[in-house]
């Protein structure tokens, strides 16, 4: 996370802050924040380079939650089945 400036020519991002950590043999990908800024959702698998291409399968993929006031995270799929691309569906109210 950052503050991003674009007033600068660059596009500068300051005042950085690390989120999410996971093991060097894995990899964080396709995130989304929740409508209330509370959680970051996002993809999470083994570091075979197939993270950077959404219409690729990914074997080994998981998508998990993250609690941004605590900075924990679980893994809310574990099959391993190409959960990739999470996203928030709202909740239509009866």
């Amino acid at each position: 996370m950052g503050r991003l400036d674009f007033d600068s020519p660059q596009g500068n991002v300051t005042e950085h802050t690390i989120v999410v950590v996971c093991e060097r043999e894995h990899e964080i990908y396709h995130v989304d924040w929740s409508p209330d800024g509370n959680y970051l959702t996002f993809s999470y698998w083994p570091n075979d380079g197939w993270g950077e291409v959404v219409s690729f399968p990914a074997p080994g993929a998981n998508i998990c939650i993250c609690d941004l006031r605590t900075g924990k995270w679980t893994q809310i799929t574990t099959d391993g089945k190409h959960n990739k691309e999470p996203d928030w569906v709202p909740v239509q109210r009866r």
